[in-house]
């Protein structure tokens, strides 16, 4: 299958554009009217499913994964405004997308799959994280502590790293079965 571009548009949900996800992908959903369905399904792609059954839309529509491996591919996705500037403002479930993407092939599956190159941002919908309360813990005494020589060393997570780790995990919340198969690699 050729490398070429495609351009969709549809409805976007657990979209992980700005940071991987748990599987160390970039990764959005998207759901597309029947046209784009049957172009899609023509190029070799399969809507998308969960424990078992195909993702579809609360009006009918039927939803296709694309993704990009962090590390390979390119890296991260082009995410830019409707009139076409960067941005790397979080994007909520049901916003309204562009998707720029190609298809791959996985040999070892003989399946198609699509591969993410970029969002544009049509109707932005906000992204609200999941609010969870945080755990109490009682002071344990010889239990270990931080202390700064841990952290000179680098064994201590960077403040950065601990909000990513925290996105990460609130809006992996939001899928109970949110896979790594979930790739259109079927």
């Amino acid at each position: 299958m050729g490398k070429s571009m495609l351009t969709i548009s549809g409805m976007a949900e657990f979209p992980h554009v700005h940071l991987p996800n748990a599987w160390g992908k970039y990764s959005i959903t998207v759901f597309v009217d029947k046209e784009t369905e049957t172009t899609l399904k023509d190029l070799g792609l399969r809507p998308t499913t969960r424990k078992g059954e195909t993702a579809v839309s609360e009006d009918g529509r039927k939803g296709f994964t694309f993704s990009t491996n962090a590390t390979e591919d390119g890296g991260a996705p082009l995410v830019v405004d409707s009139a076409g500037k960067p941005t790397k403002v979080l994007i909520g479930n049901g916003s309204t997308v562009n998707v720029s993407m190609s298809v791959g092939f996985n040999k070892a599956f003989s399946k198609a799959y699509g591969i993410l190159r970029g969002v544009q941002i049509l109707k932005l919908v906000e992204y609200v994280p999941t609010k969870t309360e945080a755990p109490k813990f009682e002071k344990i005494e010889g239990g270990f502590t931080t202390n700064d020589e841990l952290e000179a060393k680098g064994l201590a997570a960077t403040e950065a790293e601990l909000a990513r780790r925290a996105a990460s995990a609130a809006s992996d919340s939001e899928s109970e079965d949110d896979s790594p198969h979930d790739d259109n690699v079927l």
